[in-house]
């Protein structure tokens, strides 16, 4: 027994001897790895940094050429796209009235940002420009994400995952997807204002929140609203003031008498509101007279799925900074209070905003833990629930992205369709269909049928003098699509006599030219 014991003994100090000297290991391998990595750019700084300019870079090419195909295949529309086409080349041109909405263009947004695009229209840009700046814009903006986690985590691969984990949220891909919109271009110019508060950079903040607000009325409450978390994040009394007058002043200026002054007849989202009110103050008037009514509607109208739609995906990390969500919370309210329903989709461009202020926040709950394994944790958490809702995208590595949102297929119709529109002469007024229309833009006068025979989407407050059909000189006419009113009107317009037939392809599709 002795000597069993003896044996045993020995044998339990040689194991503990062991352990000891394995762990004696592993801890000098752990310290001399992160010594390495902080005496290590390349490890540490470099690495992430290329990889996230890499996938940037992926990321533009991919969305760029599923939307460049899109638009070239006629897989893009007359709203919105075609619209602001039009827009910016009546402005390059010294026009201002949009045949295709039937509005002058700052009647219809205060969408003053367009002039800076003047000088590129003048050199030919159209349409693919402004979904290249668009989905360039979108992309843009995981660098102000990279640099928030860069500098209060220091740590670039923290910065890295959060900026990944932005752009694979299913919000920018519909983004990009949905076409050119203004709120995408000031999206990165918000981040941006918030990142150089955060670190007292008060001169770029300015730049970053003059540069957002030409773009649209309503980005001044976002801005008004940063203005508050101003106040109470970054204690920066002066600048918080100065940035809320800034918002509210953009946003009292841009709906009361920019847009008022090129459309006297009222502004396009005064008739979104039902019986809440027919303007922005009457809306606002019934909210304070009857906060009941508006909080029926927003429940009615699903305003918390919505924002669970835009929180979920991030793993619920974005709830540790309400705060912050206050930023996007009023043109959150404004899209659920409206009676149109395209506003509640976070597929449309209407969700940017308010998904700007979600990304934010998760962020800023993030980068304030104490604790960098809580951090990193969250971080993880966010990456993890954005891959887990993966499919509500469209980025071609999803179902939807796999299912025809991106009309990729080059068919004899579409080479076809192109020989039709060569045919139309530059200049002259058109009358098409909607997917016609951003193809057209680039001339005084174009409108989608049943425009200008019959007012369809056109105005508010336009004339008959805007739509007169003896103006229209050729019409490129896809019948499949035509139903009711609008089918009966083209066949009465064919059996007219006034046009004649220049080609036709398919038993659908009518190339005509007035006599």
């Amino acid at each position: 027994m002795e000597a069993l014991r003896a044996r045993y003994d020995t044998t339990a100090t040689r194991i503990a001897v062991g352990v000891d000297s394995a762990t004696a290991g592993v801890r000098r391998w752990t310290e001399n790895f992160w010594k390495q990595w902080e005496e290590t750019p390349l490890l540490r700084h470099r690495a992430p940094q290329v990889l996230l300019v890499l996938l940037m870079v992926w990321y533009f090419v991919v969305f760029e050429r599923l939307i460049w195909m899109r638009h070239s295949h006629y897989g893009t529309f007359d709203y919105d796209l075609g619209m602001y086409d039009q827009a910016v080349w009546l402005l390059s041109r010294g026009r201002g009235f949009m045949t295709v909405r039937g509005m002058q263009v700052f009647g219809h947004h205060a969408n003053v940002g367009f002039l800076l695009f003047v000088p590129f229209y003048w050199l030919g840009a159209g349409a693919q420009f402004l979904d290249f700046v668009n989905t360039l814009a979108v992309v843009l903006c995981a660098v102000p994400i990279f640099a928030l986690g860069r500098r209060f985590l220091r740590s670039d691969w923290a910065g890295l995952l959060m900026a990944g984990a932005f752009l694979f949220h299913l919000v920018p891909q519909w983004m990009i997807q949905e076409t050119f919109h203004v709120e995408n271009l000031a999206a990165p110019a918000l981040l941006g204002a918030f990142y150089f508060a955060s670190i007292g950079r008060w001169k770029p903040y300015w730049w970053c929140v003059a540069f957002a607000l030409i773009w649209k009325e309503d980005i001044g409450l976002y801005v008004a609203m940063m203005g508050v978390v101003v106040f109470v994040l970054f204690r920066s009394r002066r600048v918080a003031v100065w940035t809320f007058v800034a918002g509210t002043g953009w946003f009292l200026v841009a709906t009361q008498v920019i847009i008022r002054l090129f459309s006297p007849d009222g502004a396009v989202f005064d008739s979104l509101f039902g019986a809440l009110g027919s303007s922005a103050p009457e809306v606002v008037r019934t909210a304070l007279t009857h906060p009941t009514m508006v909080g029926r509607t927003l429940g009615e109208h699903g305003a918390e799925a919505g924002a669970m739609r835009m929180i979920r995906p991030f793993g619920f990390v974005p709830l540790g900074s309400p705060l912050v969500m206050l930023m996007g919370l009023p043109q959150h309210i404004v899209n659920f209070l409206s009676v149109n329903s395209f506003t509640w989709d976070p597929h449309t461009h209407y969700f940017m905003l308010p998904f700007t202020s979600v990304t934010l926040a998760a962020v800023r709950t993030i980068v304030t833990r104490r604790r960098v394994w809580v951090a990193w944790a969250l971080i993880f958490l966010m990456v993890g629930g954005v891959a887990a809702t993966q499919d509500q995208g469209v980025g071609p590595w999803t179902v939807p992205g796999r299912s025809g949102f991106w009309p990729t297929d080059r068919s004899p119709r579409v080479r076809a369709i192109d020989r039709l529109i060569e045919k139309v002469p530059g200049g002259v007024a058109v009358s098409v269909n909607y997917q016609f229309v951003p193809h057209l833009a680039h001339r005084p006068e174009v409108y989608t049928f049943p425009n200008p025979w019959r007012s369809s989407n056109f105005g508010p407050g336009s004339k008959p003098a805007h739509r007169n059909p003896e103006r229209v000189e050729w019409m490129l006419i896809d019948r499949a699509p035509l139903a009711g009113e609008d089918a009966t009107l083209f066949t009465s317009i064919l059996d007219s006599g006034d046009f004649e037939l220049v080609e036709k392809l398919d038993p659908e599709l009518y190339l005509l030219r007035r006599k």
